[in-house]
């Protein structure tokens, strides 16, 4: 026996003796369904956030939002489901009701819909207009129906609000014809003291029934988010975990996990895949002054690696506008998105290679130089890999290229341009016997790194712009932090009330047209900022106020939070963050940093 064979030979013997631990063993069993095989294995799929938000330029809507307001006078769902098309995507999920309760179609259980507009004379029902439109196109349809209703009268009257959910749920899931997917957010904030319970049991037995083949995405048994909105999944994603507690838990406390997929005693094992979704744009919903920052081809190319090309699927936003059209940039960026993914795997370098054992391996083609690989696992038996390299050989020596830890359902990786005489994969580790069903080899046309979405100049200058003042701090946590040290957190004193807040001293009169923050990083819920207002003010004795503003969605998307006004205020010295609210309800707020957006 070769010294190569026996490596392999102990290898396999460390897989076969690691069948002995039965958790490991029971996980590399667990299959998906047919349904969650099938969405697996979609390269794209796509939300579509569109309500009266669009007009009122908010990420979440109050519920005090005029319907009058909403009027799309070119709207084409058609051209939305075209664009959508040209992706490569394979799948459409609509909001169709949003946090601000507002409907996309004539419910009969609310008057705040699509039916009290002036778009179509009342008479318009945009559900149905995109599910026509997604079915012209060869696309399936899902639906994005919010638990949380800042409209609806009865929310917070638990067992009537979720009887009305139920009404609106049923209306989606039967005359709509085939649902692929109902997506549901967590989202909840009390109401006049009352906290709705929601009754997820209850909405998972009616879609069940009515739509026996739709998955469950989200807040669901199904699909589960990966944590963030940043287009980012683990270093190693596992498709099974160990459901110890209920998937609205799991979904809350497990989520952000850095690490979900230890079996743990490998008894409550289920099949669970990661969904990543982002959006094209900073926000989830359209609005004007991000026109100009939608995410570059490489910006997309690198978050498409880190979700399709690791065990996930991408969920990616796109905006329609008030008009009711996908904007062009917007349109043009995901054309040519969807054209380059199209270009780029279309070529298998090692078409027609024979894949077995642990160490599969093939003769290259001749001087042929590629640059990105992808291995996919057969996850009809499971996803079973935990460790991995791929070789090359090259005058006569193997050299690793590149590795990773999970496979499962695709695996892609990119690295500077190689050719050799042969490659081949080894499988380090694995929960069980290794069960590749794809080697591939590609040239990568990766586009050249572009300035992204979110560059603004900052009215900052190190040294010099200063907190001032504050209506409280916390001794440990004090304000000058926000400045000081960029890996600390500022904090106001806890034994004080809302509303707390901080003044900030420019180095210089500035034109400032916005405001941003940073969330505090350690333990993001706690002490997170909800309902804010803030003043400018040209001395530090008379203020201007520029609004009041929610940090809609900072609890999911704890990252940099930018606010632009509603106009631009000449010679501003000082600026005023306010904290009326938190999302739990604490007494403080807890920031960590703050800035002004100059002009």
């Amino acid at each position: 026996m070769s010294k190569a064979q026996q490596e392999v030979y102990f290898r396999m013997d460390s897989i076969l003796r690691s069948k002995q631990d039965s958790p490991r063993l029971r996980a590399a069993r667990v299959t998906p369904t047919e349904q969650q095989f099938r969405w697996m294995q979609r390269p794209l799929t796509i939300f579509v956030h569109f309500s009266l938000n669009t007009f009122y330029d908010t990420e979440w809507g109050d519920g005090t939002e005029d319907p009058s307001q909403f009027n799309p006078r070119r709207c084409d769902p058609e051209q939305w489901a075209e664009v959508i098309a040209a992706t490569g995507a394979t799948l459409a999920i609509l909001t169709c009701k949003h946090h601000g309760g507002f409907c996309l179609w004539p419910s009969a259980y609310t008057d705040y819909s699509v039916a009290a507009t002036p778009w179509k004379n009342g008479q318009g029902d945009l559900v149905r207009e995109f599910s026509t439109a997604c079915a012209k196109y060869g696309i399936d349809f899902g639906v994005y129906l919010s638990p949380w209703d800042r409209h609806e009268a009865s929310y917070g009257d638990s067992e009537q609000y979720n009887n009305f959910f139920c009404n609106q749920l049923t209306e989606l899931l039967s005359d709509y014809g085939r649902i692929s997917v109902v997506w549901f957010d967590g989202a909840c904030r009390p109401k006049e003291g009352n906290i709705q319970q929601y009754d997820w049991e209850r909405y998972y037995r009616l879609i069940r029934k009515l739509q026996p083949d739709c998955l469950i995405s989200g807040i669901g048994p199904d699909i589960r988010w990966c944590g963030n909105e940043a287009g980012r999944s683990r270093p190693a994603e596992w498709a099974v975990i160990n459901r110890t507690k209920s998937y609205v838990d799991f979904n809350r406390e497990n989520c952000r996990l850095p690490e979900i997929g230890d079996p743990g005693n490998g008894e409550n094992l289920v099949w669970y895949p990661a969904e990543v979704d982002f959006s094209l744009r900073p926000g989830w919903f359209y609005h004007l002054a991000e026109d100009r920052e939608i995410k570059s081809l490489h910006k997309l190319v690198d978050i498409y690696f880190n979700s399709a090309g690791h065990n996930a699927v991408p969920l990616l936003n796109i905006t329609p506008d008030t008009q009711g059209r996908i904007p062009e940039g917007d349109a043009q960026r995901l054309r040519a998105f969807g054209e380059l993914m199209k270009t780029a795997f279309s070529e298998n370098l090692l078409e027609g290679m024979q894949i077995d054992g642990l160490e599969p391996e093939s003769p290259l083609p001749s001087q042929q130089t590629f640059n990105c690989i992808m291995l996919r696992e057969n996850i009809r038996l499971g996803q079973r890999v935990e460790k991995y390299v791929v070789e090359i050989l090259r005058e006569g020596s193997w050299q690793i290229i590149t590795s990773g830890l999970t496979i499962g359902n695709r695996e892609l990786k990119l690295f500077p341009p190689v050719n050799g005489e042969r490659l081949r994969v080894k499988v380090l580790s694995s929960r069980d016997t290794p069960q590749l069903s794809h080697v591939g080899v590609y040239n990568f046309p990766l586009p050249p790194p572009a300035l992204e979405a979110g560059t603004f100049e900052l009215a900052y200058s190190p040294g010099k712009t200063r907190v001032c003042e504050v209506s409280s701090e916390h001794p440990e946590y004090p304000a000058r932090l926000l400045f000081e040290d960029r890996f600390a957190e500022f904090s106001t004193d806890p034994e004080k009330r809302l509303p707390q807040w901080v003044t900030i001293e420019l180095d210089a009169p500035r034109a400032v047209r916005g405001m941003i923050l940073l969330p505090a990083q350690r333990d993001t819920a706690r002490g997170l900022p909800a309902d804010c207002s803030c003043q400018v003010s040209s001395d530090g004795t008379t203020w201007l106020p520029t609004g009041t503003f929610e940090l809609a969605n900072a609890l999911n998307s704890p990252g940099y939070q930018r606010r632009f006004f509603g106009q631009c205020y000449p010679d501003i010295r000082f600026l005023r963050l306010t904290v009326h609210s938190t999302y739990n309800g604490e007494t403080f707020f807890r920031l960590n940093r703050f800035f002004a957006i100059a002009n």
